[in-house]
């Protein structure tokens, strides 16, 4: 199915590509919600000069009840009544933060996250990861390990 929406990590400001030229593009430093049937209803989130996102992660949200438990009406259901997850690198602290934004409807990835939480651990950038149900994993053997290394 063709989709409507689309969730690059992008540079810091709006940029305009000619591709004639090169240099044009700088490091990421923000996310944006495409919209390939307006794009005038692009937005866009910059992070601060020292963050640094990943890829983005949309995650769908639960249908079928409202913020209070209640039912919803049945409704067409909206490509954008999703969360999207980024780890996001700050270079100045080298920690790692995972935020949350809710991007259902026009404006709201602009309003910011939802949620910030600072990673336990530092992630660097370009660390895919795959997920599945009921799978976890103990950190406790590599804290042992790195606590009695003396480098």
């Amino acid at each position: 199915r063709r989709h409507r929406y689309v969730y690059p990590a992008v540079a810091r400001r709006k940029v305009t590509v000619d591709y004639e030229k090169k240099g044009h593009a700088g490091p990421l430093g923000g996310i944006a919600k495409i919209d390939v049937e307006f794009p005038e209803n692009n937005e866009y989130y910059s992070f601060e000069t020292y963050e640094f996102p990943g890829e983005c992660v949309l995650c769908p949200k639960v249908r079928g009840e409202n913020g209070n438990g209640e039912e919803e009406d049945e409704e067409e259901e909206k490509e954008d009544a999703c969360y999207l997850l980024v780890n996001v690198v700050n270079g100045r602290d080298m920690t790692t933060d995972m935020l949350i934004f809710d991007v259902e409807g026009k404006g709201a990835l602009e309003k910011g996250p939802v949620v910030r939480w600072t990673l336990p651990v530092f992630v660097p950038h370009l660390l895919h990861g795959s997920f599945a149900e009921g799978v976890t994993f103990d950190f406790e053997p590599f804290r042992r390990e790195s606590t009695s290394q003396r480098w």
